[in-house]
C-alpha cells in the first residue's frame, strides 16, 4: 500500500454520512470529508507502516505531500499521524518539506495534529527555527497563530521528561496574553497545562505575573491543573 489511491481506498470504505455531519458541526473544513473515525484511520495506518518503513525517503516524502495536497481531511490527518509513528522519517524532512505539509489549516483537528505531531517535534530537532514560530504567532489568521502554541506542545512531546527544555516557551506564550480569539485562549491554556509536568515553576510564575491580563479561563484551568492535576 504505497500509492495515495491505495490509502484513499482503504480509508474511504469507512465513508459515513453521520460522521461527515458530525465533523461539519465540530471541526468544519473546506476539505472533502469521508467520515472515517480516528480509530479507523489509525487502523489503516497500522497496516501501512510496515510497507512505509521499506520506502525510500524520497518516495515517502513525495507520498506525504500527495496526501496533504489531496484536499481531503482524513488523508491529511493520516499523513500527520504517519510522521508521528515514523520519527526517523520526520527527522529526515527539510524545513521546506515540513512547511509544505502545512496545507489547509481551517479547523482545530488539522491545526492541532500538524502543530503537535509534526511542527513541534521538527522545531525541537532543529528543522525549523524560532523566527518561523514567531512569524506564526503574529499571523493574522488565528489558526496559524494557534499553530505556534501547538508547536510548544509538540516540542514538549518530543523532549519527553528528560530532553532539552524549550528556551522560548515564555516568549511564545507572552505573545498571546491578550489575544481575544477563543481558539487561541483554549490553546494557550492547553500549552501551559501540558508544560506543567516539564517545568512547573515556569508555568506558575507566568500565570502569577500575568494573572490580571490573562483570560479567566486560562487562569482557572491552569490553577486547577496545578492544584488538582485536573483540567476543571
Amino acid at each position: 500500500m504505497t500509492r495515495p489511491e491505495d490509502i484513499s481506498q482503504a480509508i474511504k470504505v469507512h465513508y459515513n454520512e453521520e460522521r461527515i455531519a458530525f465533523t461539519a458541526r465540530t471541526a468544519p473544513t473546506q476539505m472533502d470529508v469521508w467520515g472515517a473515525t480516528m480509530p479507523q484511520i489509525k487502523e489503516v495506518l497500522a497496516a501501512f507502516i510496515p510497507d512505509a518503513k521499506k520506502m525510500q525517503v524520497s518516495d515517502a516524502t513525495e507520498l506525504l505531500q500527495q496526501l496533504v495536497d489531496a484536499n481531503n481531511f482524513e488523508l491529511q490527518i493520516f499523513a500527520y499521524c504517519w510522521l508521528d509513528k515514523d520519527k526517523k522519517l520526520l527527522k529526515s524532512l527539510t524545513r521546506n518539506q515540513l512547511i509544505g505539509l502545512e496545507t489547509v489549516m481551517d479547523n482545530w483537528v488539522s491545526t492541532d495534529y500538524y502543530g503537535t505531531l509534526v511542527l513541534g517535534p521538527a522545531w525541537y530537532h532543529g528543522a525549523v527555527d524560532i523566527e518561523y514560530i514567531l512569524s506564526l504567532s503574529e499571523d493574522q489568521n488565528f489558526w496559524r497563530r494557534r499553530l505556534a502554541l501547538c508547536a510548544l506542545i509538540g516540542w514538549d512531546r518530543a523532549r519527553g521528561k528528560k530532553g532539552i527544555d524549550n528556551p522560548y516557551f515564555l516568549d511564545i506564550c507572552s505573545t498571546f496574553i491578550q489575544d481575544p480569539e477563543y481558539k487561541i485562549i483554549q490553546a494557550l491554556s492547553w500549552a501551559l497545562r501540558f508544560h506543567i509536568s516539564r517545568n512547573r515553576d515556569e508555568v506558575e510564575t507566568f500565570v502569577k505575573t500575568h494573572a490580571s491580563e490573562l483570560n479567566n479561563k486560562v487562569v482557572r484551568e491552569v490553577h486547577n491543573k496545578l492544584d488538582t492535576g485536573l483540567k476543571h
